[in-house]
């Protein structure tokens, strides 16, 4: 995930993929579907074909079979595709059930929330968490006195050549922030946060 910049909001929606797609084996070959009949498996963790993960793969990540290399040629893939990896159809249908109700957490490890694709949580034990009408009246009840912060972390890998002007980097940081703000615009859109 840190070689494609995707924020760490997506591990949940990124292993529901793999597990669906590969059952987590990154050894994993579809032998059955369109794809194989027309002679083109799909492979690996994130189940890519060939010609998808060629197109998608860095430099030094050219091994379909290495789990990392598999995942960063899907990842960019995703998001050439479908602009973020929350538009892939498989993630946007999920139902996340997890703390949807509210509830109190239990223990220190980390865990997802959120309705509208998963949100890593590092909460201490114990730690209140409200379902969606609570926190919408609570966020009501707070207007003018919410800080909402939109502080995205852009990797940029700069290898040389005719692609490093300046303009090229423009763009490329801009595409970024727009990719980070589309998946920030539904939380400020809520209705409840001012």
């Amino acid at each position: 995930m840190s070689i494609t910049g995707t924020p760490a909001s997506y591990l949940g929606a990124l292993t529901r993929v793999a597990m669906h797609e590969s059952g987590g084996n990154p050894r994993a070959i579809n032998l059955w579907d369109s794809n194989a009949k027309a002679g083109h498996p799909s492979k690996g963790l994130m189940q890519t074909i060939d010609s998808t993960f060629n197109a998608y793969k860095l430099p030094g990540l050219g091994d379909i079979w290495n789990p990392v290399a598999n995942a960063v040629a899907a990842i960019r893939y995703m998001n050439a595709r479908y602009g973020s990896i929350s538009n892939v159809p498989g993630v946007r249908s999920a139902k996340y059930v997890g703390y949807k109700n509210g509830g109190r957490k239990r223990g220190n490890d980390p865990v997802l929330v959120g309705e509208n694709g998963p949100e890593l949580a590092d909460l201490p034990d114990g730690t209140q968490i409200h379902n969606t009408n609570k926190t919408q009246e609570l966020l009501k009840q707070q207007k003018g006195n919410i800080s909402i912060n939109f502080s995205p972390v852009i990797n940029i890998k700069i290898d040389g050549g005719t692609g490093t002007t300046e303009s090229n980097i423009d763009r490329a940081v801009r595409a970024a922030l727009e990719r980070a703000f589309k998946d920030f615009i539904p939380i400020i859109n809520s209705g409840v946060a001012y």
